[in-house]
């Protein structure tokens, strides 16, 4: 084990993980546990989702089950309601996954919840990167703003890679993933937080990405756009199981018409950043 991965035991969680709880805001925008439905879930690039009944589902009795496609690796998506382009508050996204420590060597996932930006375009992807590492052999969870597999191959080396330490996951079992996004001082900041399935107010994992200058709210950033299992490398697929988005409504802000236009202009120029999209 290097210095760079953190165990999940109770002597990490005092040095490593602060203690926060899952956040929930007033207004439910999207809510599923595919009791009755995949309710918006959809295949794409070849990777597939179906309904699985089972006793074993994180809540109810049916479970939703994400396949890779066989030369892409890329997974099914949702865009959980329909994708916003007007950022009405902060929101947050909470997903049921069941992870296994018995995976295959060199075998794992990415999941992505990503925002919109204020021109309806994609903006940003905020990913956990999640594998059994075919160095340690131990499952690692890590986050960052890109899909290291790339749709080609679980993610790699989450043992020695450069931000924030990776965590190690020594039991299997339904842990939720968390993605919080906020406005913080006018650009945007997302908290991504992996909790277990016992104590959902104490995280093992927290990671914050952002504020990143390109990220302005409102005039850059609008609301959600997707929640996708950009890489799906494991034979057996990935259980997942109650997905919810909630928001704050706290305000709408809509760019005034003056002022893409004025955008519009300076990008003509040449003197508008150019949009980063991970």
């Amino acid at each position: 084990m290097t210095a760079r991965i953190l165990a999940a035991s109770v002597a990490a969680l005092m040095t490593a993980a602060p203690a926060c709880a899952l956040t929930t805001f007033a207004h439910t925008k999207y809510s599923t546990g595919f009791e009755t439905g995949l309710d918006g879930w959809t295949d794409f690039s070849g990777g597939t989702v179906e309904r699985i009944a089972t006793p074993l589902a994180h809540q109810g009795g049916w479970l939703a089950l994400a396949r890779g496609g066989e030369t892409s690796l890329n997974g099914p998506f949702s865009m959980m309601g329909g994708a916003q382009s007007v950022w009405t508050g902060d929101w947050a996204v909470q997903t049921a996954i069941y992870l296994n420590t018995a995976w295959a060597p060199g075998t794992g996932f990415e999941y992505s919840v990503a925002a919109n930006g204020s021109d309806g375009a994609h903006q940003r992807d905020f990913v956990f990167n999640v594998a059994r590492d075919a160095d340690t052999g131990t499952v690692l969870v890590n986050a960052s703003n890109n899909s290291t597999g790339d749709g080609v191959g679980a993610p790699a080396n989450l043992d020695t890679q450069t931000g924030p330490a990776s965590l190690e996951v020594t039991t299997s079992g339904w842990y939720v993933f968390e993605h919080v996004f906020r406005d913080v001082a006018g650009l945007l900041s997302v908290e991504m937080n992996l909790f277990g399935e016992g104590d959902l107010n104490t995280a093992l994992f927290t990671e914050t990405r952002g504020p990143d200058p390109e990220d302005q709210i409102p005039f850059a950033v609008g609301g959600n756009r997707y929640a996708w299992f950009s890489t799906v490398d494991l034979d057996v697929g990935i259980a997942f199981d109650s997905v919810t988005m909630t928001e704050s409504l706290a305000s709408a802000v809509p760019v005034p018409a003056a002022l893409h236009l004025l955008a519009g202009g300076l990008g003509l120029m040449g003197l508008v950043c150019r949009r980063r999209r991970a």
